[in-house]
This record gives C-alpha cells, sequence and structure tokens, in this order.
C-alpha cells in the first residue's frame, strides 16, 4: 500500500474513533449500555432537528459535525419544504423523534432528545448552538440543556 493509500485510510479510521466516542458519551449520559440505542438516538434526534431548521441553518449546523456524524445527519434528507412548521411544541419534536427511533428497547423521548443535545452543546461552538436555538419556537428551545438556553425572544419561525 503506497502513502498516499495509507492516509486515506488513516483519515476514515480518525473518523470512526470521533463517531464512536460522540455515541459512547451519548451511553454515559443516557445510562444505556447498548451502542445501538446511542446510534439510534443521535440519529432520530439529529434528523428530527434538521427538519426543522431552514435548509441554510441545517448546512451550517452539520459543517461542524464529525464527517461519519455529518453524513448520518445528511442521510435521506430532502430540502425542500423545510423548516417542518407543524413541529411547534416539545411534543411535536418528541414525537417526531419517536417516528425515527429505531431501537427494540423502550425509551423516554425526553431522555433520548437531551441525551444528544447535552453531547451537542459540549462538542459543538456555543455560538452555533445559539444559531440554532434562534431557529426553533420559543417553547422548543426548552429541549436544550439548561447551560445553553438562548436568552433571545425573538422568534425566527413560528
Amino acid at each position: 500500500m503506497n502513502k498516499k493509500n495509507e492516509h486515506g485510510a488513516h483519515v476514515f479510521d480518525e473518523a470512526l474513533q470521533k463517531a464512536n466516542e460522540w455515541l459512547h458519551e451519548i451511553l454515559e449520559v443516557a445510562g444505556w449500555t447498548n451502542p445501538h440505542t446511542a446510534y439510534s438516538a443521535l440519529r432520530a434526534t439529529l434528523h428530527t432537528l434538521r427538519d426543522r431548521l431552514p435548509a441554510d441553518e441545517a448546512v451550517d449546523f452539520a459543517s461542524e459535525l464529525p464527517m461519519l456524524i455529518r453524513g448520518l445527519f445528511f442521510e435521506g434528507w430532502k430540502p425542500t419544504n423545510k423548516p417542518d412548521k407543524s413541529m411547534k411544541t416539545l411534543d411535536d419534536f418528541y414525537n417526531r423523534v419517536l417516528e425515527h427511533f429505531k431501537s427494540d428497547q423502550p425509551v423516554h423521548p425526553d431522555k433520548v432528545v437531551s441525551s444528544v443535545l447535552i453531547v451537542l452543546a459540549k462538542r459543538m461552538s456555543f455560538g452555533e448552538i445559539r444559531q440554532i436555538q434562534k431557529q426553533l419556537p420559543e417553547k422548543m428551545r426548552e429541549i436544550w440543556p439548561p447551560e445553553t438556553i438562548s436568552t433571545v425572544t425573538e422568534e425566527v419561525f413560528i
């Protein structure tokens, strides 16, 4: 194998390691033991959040995600008719997460969402988290961990 191919494989090894770190952290925060549950939580929460954001904000948000998680974020995305304004409340958001969630283990949607968002808030820039919060109706901003809740009162999308 030449040096160029070794470097390419190394990039993917690092991307896989970083994705596994995120999943492990979600497991720790949630108190779960099954990595597939953490993966399903991450996927369901990211897809639901992505669909509630305007397309340009979703792309901006994704730019801060690690490579493999960014791919997961965009999986199956259709950017037309975004944001999905039918999600106006926390219950709407949680119900959508459950629709996306794929696991045999019964879960509480608030635990799924909060576990993922705690990790996002820890690993992404504060400015990006604030920008995403501003895009959500005020009632939905409560999904974020308390330390990241924006004091912004204007609602961009209701």
